[in-house]
């Protein structure tokens, strides 16, 4: 993992500057409650006003603290889970068969896949700037050339597409912006979103009925989970069955949520308190200028 990590210079980057951005934020919000506390030891927060500017402060505080962290925590999983599956497809690579090289080329030349000797009927599509499709030895033997071009033409969708990076996105989004629930729905939405759209590429080469085929042969018994797409959870799981059995549909019912009215004034609520508390931390002098 660490060679990994050491070939990718996003990944790199990302594991430094992380913790020092947290690490400076972090500073900065304990240089601003070092002044709210002196100030309100020497009567600066009394009365009414100096009450609410102490209240508004603290909390906006805690929100940005919080947020800094669960960011960061979030951007460290991702990339270290990213390098973790990055080391172990190098570890278990093998020479890829003629017929893998030869479907692949023609289902997109220049298709930089893989072959991993696994024991697990898997195809992942792994790493984030530059993602690369895996696929067992297994998978390859299962399937026969049509289901293959799918399983490949599925992966080739996610690499092209840069999903894993996206995945990583929206997941870091999410969690920095904890405060926000229905976040968490429009990551899951955003997830099921790249696999049915991968597999609407897929019926570009192959039937409904061999993109099915292919899909059975394609479950594991063990998850291969990481930054990379793989077949999917559950949720995923049926969502592309459903689309092989009806059809697309342009919008899932998810995003159609009562919670996304609460959300927006949530937001706008949450806002208000960090623009009210940065404006008060500035008026009463405790905040350092960032330049």
């Amino acid at each position: 993992m660490v060679r990994s990590i050491r070939e990718s210079p996003a990944c790199l980057v990302g594991l430094l500057l992380c913790p020092a951005l947290t690490a400076a934020v972090t500073l900065e919000l304990g240089y601003v409650a070092a002044g709210l506390v002196r100030e309100v030891r020497h009567g600066g927060g009394a009365g009414a006003a100096g009450l609410v500017d102490t209240l508004v402060i603290g909390c906006a505080l805690l929100v940005v603290l919080v947020s800094a962290l669960a960011g960061c925590r979030s951007v460290v999983r991702c990339l270290l889970a990213s390098a973790r599956l990055a080391s172990w497809v190098a570890e278990n690579t093998v020479r890829p068969s003629g017929r893998l090289q030869r479907i692949a080329y023609r289902v997109a030349p220049g298709m930089p896949v893989v072959q991993v000797g696994a024991d697990s009927p898997f195809a992942v599509t792994y790493r984030l700037w530059r993602p690369r499709v895996a696929i067992s030895s297994r998978l390859v033997e299962r399937t026969s050339d049509p289901e293959l071009a799918a399983v490949l033409r599925h992966e080739w969708h996610h690499a092209r597409w840069r999903h894993p990076l996206g995945r990583m996105l929206t997941e870091v989004v999410s969690s920095t912006l904890w405060f926000l629930p229905a976040l968490r729905t429009v990551r899951q939405h955003s997830t099921v979103r790249q696999e049915l759209l991968a597999d609407q590429a897929a019926l570009r080469v192959a039937g409904r009925s061999v993109l099915a085929s292919a899909l059975v042969k394609s479950l594991a018994e063990e998850e291969v989970t990481a930054a990379g797409t793989a077949m999917g959870d559950a949720t995923a799981l049926e969502a592309r069955v459903r689309q092989l059995e009806h059809g697309p549909k342009r919008l899932a019912r998810s995003l159609r949520c009562r919670s996304l009215r609460r959300a927006v004034l949530l937001l706008g609520a949450v806002l208000a308190l960090l623009a009210y508390g940065t404006a008060a931390a500035v008026r009463h002098g405790l905040c350092v200028p960032p330049f």
